[in-house]
């Protein structure tokens, strides 16, 4: 088929072992195109990590033609929110939070 191309699909890490699939062939696609994974091991929820600040990906229901999302991918701003200073570093003269922007 003229329009379909090979692909190596990899994730966004930028690591050697960070390839999902190699010389896979798929309609041309874009900048932008969605990708669906069905089985996408380390990628999926629950053997996620929020490795390099890389959010877990949201969790989507696909049900007969439908979906939903039923968890909602966390946002660097809600991973840096859960983040605590050390109390010794904290309340060191060495630590000076930076200067808001203005």
């Amino acid at each position: 088929d003229k329009n379909k191309r090979r692909y190596d699909i990899v994730g966004p890490l930028c690591e050697a072992g960070d390839i999902l699939a190699e010389g896979v062939e798929l309609p041309e696609i874009e900048a932008g195109d969605l990708l669906a994974v069905g089985q996408a091991g380390a990628y999926g929820h629950v053997m996620s990590s929020e490795y390099n600040a890389r959010p877990r990906p949201a969790q989507v229901w696909i049900e007969g033609g439908r979906w939903t999302v039923i968890s909602a991918r966390r946002t660097v701003q809600q991973m840096l929110d859960d983040e605590e200073m050390t109390p010794w570093r904290r309340d060191s003269e060495e630590w000076r939070p930076a200067p808001a922007e203005a």
